[in-house]
This record gives structure tokens, sequence and C-alpha cells, in this order.
């Protein structure tokens, strides 16, 4: 009860905004994913099921990262280049090293949600790969 009233609270409201403000930089916010993300991240049991996400991805991520070595299948990697968060770009450059044959392909001038705000270049940058790939 005390979790639901917080997060429909104008503090539950000002972290939404936020979050979702701060994950599109340096790009604006489509319309109506603002409202979109609060009406579905904010429920009490999609909320807590994130937070655990959350906690748990490091180890996780530790383990799941061993075996990166072991994808044979053609990978592309895409990160923009004003993504905000520097880690996104790193971890990009990380999968290069264990999986040689990936494409990486970093967007000039996107941020982090590149599928949200340029879902006709993702789209082209698919389809390019899978021509070079001949799939």
């Amino acid at each position: 009860m005390l979790l639901h009233t917080l997060l429909k609270s104008p503090i539950g409201k000002g972290l939404a905004h936020i979050t979702v403000t701060e994950t599109f930089k340096p790009e604006r916010v489509p319309e109506g994913y603002k409202e979109e993300f609060y009406t579905l991240a904010f429920r009490p049991v999609n909320f807590r099921a994130n937070r655990k996400d959350v906690l748990t991805f490091p180890i996780t991520s530790k383990k799941i990262s061993e075996k990166y070595k072991e994808i044979k299948a053609p990978l592309l990697i895409m990160v923009g280049g004003n993504d905000p968060f520097r880690s996104t770009r790193e971890q990009g450059q990380r999968l290069m090293k264990d999986i040689p044959h990936a494409q990486y392909k970093l967007i000039p001038n996107a941020g982090h949600m590149i599928p949200d705000i340029h879902p006709k270049l993702v789209l082209h940058h698919i389809s390019t790969f899978f021509t070079e790939i001949n799939i």
C-alpha cells in the first residue's frame, strides 16, 4: 500500500519524468511515451520486478558475458554516438573483442533509445546487415 501510494504521488511522477528524460537525452522523448511509461512501469508489481532486475543485473550479466565468445550467429551491435550512458558504448566495444565477427555501428547524433527515436534508421541498418551476410 505504501509503495502504491508513493508511486502515484507527485514524487513518483517526478521520478518517472526524470527517468524517461534522462534515458532519452540528448534527444526528445516521443509524444505520449512518458504517460505510457508512468502507466506501466509504476504499477507496483512492475516496479518491483524492474527493481529486482536492476539489483540482479550485475551478477547475471557477468555470468552471461563469460559465454559471449561462444556466439557464432551473425551479430549487429548498434550504439548511439550521444548515448548518455557511456557504459553502452563501452559494452559495445567489449562485445566486439569477444565476438570479432560482429559488426559495430555507431549511430552519430543518436542517444540511448535508438529504436524508439530512429526506427527507420534501425531497419535500414538491419536490412543492410542482412544483405551483407546473405540473409
